[in-house]
């Protein structure tokens, strides 16, 4: 069983206090033992007012907490809470009909199942003592299906957990919030209008900005939500070793590269961007990354060199022993190396873990949300994604709350293309910032 941190022990005493929050620690600080515990201590304070009141056991109301996460995580939801909270039944549900009113304990649910009509039909006639919801920022856009119906849950108590609350823009914030605390926040334009910077848009209505005072702002979310970094309270935990490793090309890889880069330039006044060029400069972009991990993602019949892999063959050679894993944005190159060192690999539905990993590959999509990576001593990106919030939540699978020694990370890079985005994510930079910064330089360059 885990004893908690003191910022985690404080954060269960700030949750126990409000019947709606939003917990949105930084990845890698460990906010499912704070869920887990919340809930422990939950059950137990409603045990204990049983017995102030002389009921006898069999006549106690029934205890019953239900967890939302994405469909990879709930085998580490299990694990938690069989490890926190032993001996209370945890229940996995499934997209079969479910009487939740002759069960209690743990409930465990994959969010996709909210698209069951029977398993939601279900779920109407019980009402929770909490309701946990993982992954949280997945029910920012409040127009979606998943959003709506998970809001129809009844439950005395709601929390949410996500390392990344805004994705885009505050205004992500508004349906989490509606969503612990619908009677303060009721409606989304009201919460935009009084609190966000709103100016008019060209491809769209409104462009919604920051807050109109942040400090107000900040004070308006206080008693709903709590976010700290690792290194607020954690300035002794180890630190990451980044690394940008240039690796060469192979000359037929180099020359497919500037033959598909050739024919495919785009050139665009920058001042005058719009959301067609961003999208044409992105996939670009990708292209150009793909060819330089591995020529055959664009071209079947490509030459299968790769300077990138064979940097990782000689990276393997010279650590020996030594775990490690290993990212990438795309599938095919994952399941490439994973045929070509065997070991563990995840990518979307496929997850295969050993009990005592050593090496690991996986898409940085698919490893990017709740998993446990602090085994491995090394993190190799073989590319990066353009999204610096994918790639801080890949990084902090690896570089965790419990680790004890330096996590070394490699950043591989072998175009301008790699090279832009790795500038994006160190920069924080959006989508159209990467496009403008882009444009305005690498085109320039050779």
């Amino acid at each position: 069983m885990k004893t908690l941190y003191t910022y985690q022990a404080e954060a269960v005493h700030t949750i126990l206090r409000h019947p709606g929050f939003i917990l949105a620690d930084e990845c890698g600080l460990g906010k499912t033992v704070v869920a887990v515990e919340v809930c422990k201590r939950l059950r137990e304070q409603a045990q204990a007012q049983a017995q102030e009141q002389a009921q006898p056991a069999s006549a106690a109301p029934a205890w019953r907490s239900l967890i939302i996460a994405p469909p990879a995580l709930i085998p580490q939801w299990r694990m938690e809470i069989l490890d926190q909270d032993p001996g209370v039944p945890v229940t996995v549900v499934n997209r079969l009909p479910l009487d939740f009113t002759a069960l209690q304990g743990y409930f465990l649910m994959s969010i996709y199942d909210l698209s069951s009509p029977q398993v939601r039909a279900a779920l109407s006639r019980v009402v929770f003592n909490i309701l946990v919801l993982d992954e949280a920022h997945r029910i920012k856009n409040r127009k979606t299906k998943t959003a709506q119906w998970v809001k129809q849950i009844a439950a005395a108590r709601r929390l949410c957990l996500t390392g990344t609350p805004m994705e885009k823009t505050p205004a992500d914030l508004w349906s989490l919030l509606n969503f612990v605390a619908p009677d303060d926040f009721p409606a989304y334009w009201n919460f935009v209008l009084n609190n966000l910077n709103v100016t008019e848009g060209y491809w769209e209505r409104f462009v919604i900005g920051g807050p109109k005072n942040p400090q107000a702002f900040g004070e308006l979310l206080r008693p709903y939500m709590l976010r700290r970094t690792k290194d607020e309270v954690m300035p002794q935990l180890p630190e990451k070793i980044c690394i940008e490793q240039v690796v060469e090309m192979t000359s037929h890889q180099a020359a497919f590269y500037h033959t598909v880069k050739r024919q495919h330039d785009i050139v665009v006044d920058v001042d005058g961007l719009s959301t067609l060029i961003i999208t044409n400069t992105l996939t670009k972009i990708t292209r150009l990354q793909q060819i330089a991990v591995w020529p055959p993602l664009v071209v079947p019949t490509a030459g299968a060199e790769s300077g990138k892999l064979e940097w990782l063959d000689t990276f393997r050679d010279d650590h020996p022993n030594e775990p490690m894993v290993v990212f990438t944005r795309f599938r095919e190159v994952a399941q490439l190396v994973h045929e070509r060192y065997g070991g563990d690999i995840i990518i979307g539905g496929l997850r295969m873990i050993s009990p005592d990993p050593q090496f690991c590959v996986g898409t940085i999509d698919a490893m990017g949300e709740g998993l446990n990576l602090q085994w491995a001593r090394h993190a190799i990106f073989l590319d990066c994604h353009w999204s610096s919030i994918k790639m801080t939540q890949a990084i902090d699978r690896v570089h965790r709350v419990d680790i004890k020694e330096p996590k070394n990370l490699y950043f591989l890079w072998s175009c301008a293309e790699d090279r832009a985005v790795i500038d994006a994510f160190n920069a924080k930079m959006s989508e159209a910032e990467l496009v403008a910064y882009y444009l305005r330089t690498v085109l320039e360059s050779p």
